[in-house]
Protein backbone atom coordinates (compact mmCIF):
# COMPACT_ATOMS: atom_id res chain seq x y z
CA UNK A 1 0.00 0.00 0.00
CA UNK A 2 1.72 3.10 -0.99
CA UNK A 3 2.17 5.96 1.61
CA UNK A 4 -1.13 8.12 0.81
CA UNK A 5 -3.39 5.42 0.82
CA UNK A 6 -1.56 4.28 4.83
CA UNK A 7 -2.29 7.98 5.56
CA UNK A 8 -5.92 7.82 4.14
CA UNK A 9 -6.54 4.55 5.95
CA UNK A 10 -5.58 5.97 9.19
CA UNK A 11 -7.86 9.15 8.88
CA UNK A 12 -10.59 7.04 7.55
CA UNK A 13 -10.09 4.69 10.59
CA UNK A 14 -9.97 7.98 13.40
CA UNK A 15 -13.23 9.60 11.88
CA UNK A 16 -15.03 6.06 12.30
CA UNK A 17 -13.88 5.81 15.99
CA UNK A 18 -15.05 8.84 16.76
CA UNK A 19 -11.08 10.21 17.32
CA UNK A 20 -9.28 13.15 15.99
CA UNK A 21 -5.74 13.70 15.67
CA UNK A 22 -4.27 16.00 17.67
CA UNK A 23 -1.02 17.58 18.76
CA UNK A 24 -1.93 19.09 22.04
CA UNK A 25 -0.29 17.36 25.04
CA UNK A 26 -2.03 15.65 27.87
CA UNK A 27 -2.13 17.77 30.55
CA UNK A 28 0.70 16.11 33.43
CA UNK A 29 -0.86 14.51 36.52
CA UNK A 30 -1.24 16.68 39.48
CA UNK A 31 0.58 15.32 42.77
CA UNK A 32 2.60 16.83 45.26
CA UNK A 33 6.14 16.49 44.15
CA UNK A 34 8.16 17.28 40.80
CA UNK A 35 6.24 18.27 37.76
CA UNK A 36 2.74 17.89 39.39
CA UNK A 37 3.61 19.67 42.94
CA UNK A 38 1.14 22.04 44.18
CA UNK A 39 2.42 25.00 43.13
CA UNK A 40 2.02 23.96 39.39
CA UNK A 41 -1.43 22.45 40.04
CA UNK A 42 -2.63 26.05 38.11
CA UNK A 43 -0.78 25.27 35.41
CA UNK A 44 -1.38 21.68 34.19
CA UNK A 45 -5.06 22.02 32.88
CA UNK A 46 -7.18 25.33 32.59
CA UNK A 47 -9.90 23.71 35.18
CA UNK A 48 -7.30 23.66 37.84
CA UNK A 49 -6.81 27.62 37.40
CA UNK A 50 -8.55 28.53 40.79
CA UNK A 51 -5.42 26.36 42.90
CA UNK A 52 -3.72 29.63 41.43
CA UNK A 53 -5.97 32.33 41.17
CA UNK A 54 -7.98 31.85 44.09
CA UNK A 55 -8.50 34.13 47.16
CA UNK A 56 -9.83 31.50 49.29
CA UNK A 57 -7.79 28.39 49.05
CA UNK A 58 -7.48 25.71 51.63
CA UNK A 59 -5.46 24.43 53.89
CA UNK A 60 -4.55 27.41 56.69
CA UNK A 61 -2.38 28.13 59.25
CA UNK A 62 -4.91 28.99 62.03
CA UNK A 63 -3.18 31.52 64.52
CA UNK A 64 -4.78 30.63 67.38
CA UNK A 65 -4.95 34.28 69.56
CA UNK A 66 -7.04 36.67 69.26
CA UNK A 67 -9.62 34.83 66.89
CA UNK A 68 -13.16 36.05 66.41
CA UNK A 69 -16.35 34.08 68.79
CA UNK A 70 -18.28 32.04 65.81
CA UNK A 71 -21.71 32.04 65.54
CA UNK A 72 -22.00 28.90 63.78
CA UNK A 73 -23.35 26.94 67.01
CA UNK A 74 -22.65 23.76 67.85
CA UNK A 75 -21.34 20.05 65.22
CA UNK A 76 -23.83 17.68 65.56
CA UNK A 77 -22.84 14.35 64.30
CA UNK A 78 -25.36 11.75 63.42
CA UNK A 79 -22.99 8.80 61.90
CA UNK A 80 -24.13 5.49 61.54
CA UNK A 81 -22.09 1.99 61.37
CA UNK A 82 -21.93 1.38 57.82
CA UNK A 83 -19.49 -2.17 55.99
CA UNK A 84 -15.93 -0.97 55.81
CA UNK A 85 -15.30 0.23 52.01
CA UNK A 86 -11.18 1.78 50.81
CA UNK A 87 -10.18 3.33 48.04
CA UNK A 88 -6.73 4.01 46.69
CA UNK A 89 -6.95 6.87 44.79
CA UNK A 90 -3.30 7.57 44.14
CA UNK A 91 -3.51 10.81 45.98
CA UNK A 92 -5.35 9.47 49.45
CA UNK A 93 -6.13 6.68 50.82
CA UNK A 94 -10.22 7.08 51.88
CA UNK A 95 -13.48 5.87 53.59
CA UNK A 96 -16.28 5.85 51.03
CA UNK A 97 -19.38 5.65 53.71
CA UNK A 98 -22.53 4.84 52.90
CA UNK A 99 -25.66 6.54 52.77
CA UNK A 100 -27.75 7.71 56.07
CA UNK A 101 -24.72 9.75 57.98
CA UNK A 102 -25.28 14.19 58.82
CA UNK A 103 -23.28 16.35 60.43
CA UNK A 104 -25.87 19.22 61.44
CA UNK A 105 -23.97 23.06 62.18
CA UNK A 106 -25.07 26.17 62.09
CA UNK A 107 -28.80 25.49 60.86
CA UNK A 108 -27.76 22.97 57.72
CA UNK A 109 -27.34 19.08 57.36
CA UNK A 110 -24.60 17.86 55.19
CA UNK A 111 -24.42 14.26 54.78
CA UNK A 112 -21.12 12.15 55.08
CA UNK A 113 -19.57 11.22 51.56
CA UNK A 114 -15.85 9.75 52.84
CA UNK A 115 -13.26 10.51 54.81
CA UNK A 116 -9.65 10.49 54.10
CA UNK A 117 -6.43 11.10 55.22
CA UNK A 118 -3.28 13.49 54.96
CA UNK A 119 0.29 13.00 56.22
CA UNK A 120 1.57 15.39 57.59
CA UNK A 121 -1.35 17.70 58.11
CA UNK A 122 -2.51 20.38 56.00
CA UNK A 123 -4.00 22.90 58.27
CA UNK A 124 -1.31 24.11 61.11
CA UNK A 125 -2.02 25.46 64.17
CA UNK A 126 0.23 28.66 65.22
CA UNK A 127 2.62 27.40 62.27
CA UNK A 128 2.48 23.76 63.50
CA UNK A 129 1.69 20.80 61.69
CA UNK A 130 0.17 17.63 63.04
CA UNK A 131 1.75 13.86 61.83
CA UNK A 132 -1.44 13.68 60.17
CA UNK A 133 -4.82 15.23 59.26
CA UNK A 134 -8.30 13.38 58.85
CA UNK A 135 -10.95 15.27 56.24
CA UNK A 136 -14.16 14.13 56.65
CA UNK A 137 -16.39 15.39 53.59
CA UNK A 138 -19.99 16.04 53.64
CA UNK A 139 -22.31 17.77 50.95
CA UNK A 140 -25.99 18.54 51.44
CA UNK A 141 -26.72 16.97 48.39
CA UNK A 142 -28.56 13.35 48.94
CA UNK A 143 -26.68 10.29 48.85
CA UNK A 144 -23.21 10.13 46.93
CA UNK A 145 -24.97 12.36 44.33
CA UNK A 146 -22.80 14.99 42.70
CA UNK A 147 -23.17 18.87 43.60
CA UNK A 148 -24.56 20.48 47.00
CA UNK A 149 -23.05 22.58 49.11
CA UNK A 150 -19.49 21.30 51.09
CA UNK A 151 -18.38 20.92 54.42
CA UNK A 152 -15.61 19.09 55.86
CA UNK A 153 -14.69 18.45 59.55
CA UNK A 154 -11.13 18.22 59.86
CA UNK A 155 -9.45 16.38 62.79
CA UNK A 156 -5.49 16.40 63.43
CA UNK A 157 -3.58 13.19 64.60
CA UNK A 158 -0.67 13.28 66.92
CA UNK A 159 1.38 10.24 67.51
CA UNK A 160 0.87 8.37 70.55
CA UNK A 161 -1.06 5.58 71.59
CA UNK A 162 -2.88 3.05 69.31
CA UNK A 163 -6.27 4.24 67.83
CA UNK A 164 -8.36 0.99 68.44
CA UNK A 165 -11.70 3.05 66.06
CA UNK A 166 -8.88 3.22 63.05
CA UNK A 167 -7.39 -0.50 63.64
CA UNK A 168 -9.64 -2.04 60.36
CA UNK A 169 -9.27 1.19 58.68
CA UNK A 170 -5.40 1.07 58.29
CA UNK A 171 -5.04 -2.54 58.66
CA UNK A 172 -7.00 -2.98 55.42
CA UNK A 173 -5.51 0.26 53.46
CA UNK A 174 -5.23 -0.79 49.59
CA UNK A 175 -1.55 -1.27 49.07
CA UNK A 176 -2.24 -0.24 45.00
CA UNK A 177 -4.27 2.44 43.14
CA UNK A 178 -8.30 0.57 43.42
CA UNK A 179 -11.78 1.94 43.05
CA UNK A 180 -14.09 1.35 46.47
CA UNK A 181 -13.44 -1.69 47.77
CA UNK A 182 -15.20 -3.83 50.59
CA UNK A 183 -13.45 -5.30 53.17
CA UNK A 184 -15.73 -8.56 54.07
CA UNK A 185 -16.53 -8.38 57.60
CA UNK A 186 -15.52 -5.23 58.94
CA UNK A 187 -17.46 -2.44 59.93
CA UNK A 188 -16.74 0.83 60.54
CA UNK A 189 -18.29 4.25 62.65
CA UNK A 190 -17.10 7.43 62.01
CA UNK A 191 -18.34 8.45 65.03
CA UNK A 192 -15.92 6.51 66.98
CA UNK A 193 -13.08 8.21 65.18
CA UNK A 194 -14.08 11.87 66.60
CA UNK A 195 -13.08 13.15 69.92
CA UNK A 196 -16.01 13.62 72.39
CA UNK A 197 -15.63 17.51 72.86
CA UNK A 198 -16.33 18.90 69.19
CA UNK A 199 -15.12 22.50 69.53
CA UNK A 200 -13.83 23.94 66.63
CA UNK A 201 -12.24 26.61 64.68
CA UNK A 202 -14.41 27.48 61.13
CA UNK A 203 -13.58 29.24 57.89
CA UNK A 204 -14.55 29.08 54.45
CA UNK A 205 -12.26 28.04 52.06
CA UNK A 206 -11.65 25.76 49.23
CA UNK A 207 -10.62 21.71 48.40
CA UNK A 208 -7.03 20.64 49.05
CA UNK A 209 -6.89 19.18 46.46
CA UNK A 210 -7.42 19.88 42.18
CA UNK A 211 -9.87 21.70 41.15
CA UNK A 212 -9.27 23.17 44.35
CA UNK A 213 -13.14 24.66 44.46
CA UNK A 214 -14.10 27.60 46.60
CA UNK A 215 -16.94 27.89 48.83
CA UNK A 216 -16.06 24.86 50.92
CA UNK A 217 -17.36 25.54 54.83
CA UNK A 218 -14.33 23.99 56.95
CA UNK A 219 -14.68 23.13 60.30
CA UNK A 220 -11.08 22.09 61.99
CA UNK A 221 -11.99 20.51 65.59
CA UNK A 222 -9.70 21.94 68.30
CA UNK A 223 -9.35 18.30 70.06
CA UNK A 224 -7.48 15.63 68.18
CA UNK A 225 -6.97 12.15 68.40
CA UNK A 226 -3.50 9.50 68.55
CA UNK A 227 -2.47 6.84 66.18
CA UNK A 228 0.36 4.80 66.69
CA UNK A 229 4.10 4.92 65.09
CA UNK A 230 2.88 1.48 63.87
CA UNK A 231 -0.53 2.65 62.58
CA UNK A 232 1.33 6.03 61.51
CA UNK A 233 3.99 3.80 59.58
CA UNK A 234 0.82 2.12 57.72
CA UNK A 235 -0.02 5.37 55.97
CA UNK A 236 3.17 6.76 55.30
CA UNK A 237 4.29 3.44 53.48
CA UNK A 238 2.30 4.01 51.01
CA UNK A 239 0.71 7.53 51.39
CA UNK A 240 3.51 10.05 52.65
CA UNK A 241 3.85 13.71 51.64
CA UNK A 242 0.46 13.89 50.29
CA UNK A 243 -0.51 17.61 52.07
CA UNK A 244 -1.15 20.88 50.45
CA UNK A 245 1.06 23.92 51.90
CA UNK A 246 -1.00 26.30 54.13
CA UNK A 247 -2.63 29.37 51.53
CA UNK A 248 -2.55 32.86 52.30
CA UNK A 249 -5.83 34.14 54.20
CA UNK A 250 -6.40 36.59 52.31
CA UNK A 251 -8.29 38.71 54.61
CA UNK A 252 -10.74 36.12 55.48
CA UNK A 253 -11.99 35.87 59.14
CA UNK A 254 -11.37 32.56 61.51
CA UNK A 255 -13.71 32.07 64.32
CA UNK A 256 -13.45 29.75 67.32
CA UNK A 257 -16.74 27.56 68.40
Amino acid sequence: MSRKLLITAFLAALALSGCKPSNKAAPAAWGYSGDGAPALWSTLNSDYATCGSGTSQSPIDIVTSGLTAGTHGAISVSYNKGELAETNNGHTLEVVYPSGSTMTVNGVTYNLLQFHFHAYSENTIDGVEAKMEAHFVHSTASGHETGGSLAVLALLVDEGTENASLKDVFDNFPPIEVADSTIVGKEVNAADILPTDLSYYQFTGSLTTPPCTEGVEWYVLKNRITVSAAQLAQFTVLMDGNHRPVQSLNGRTVTVN
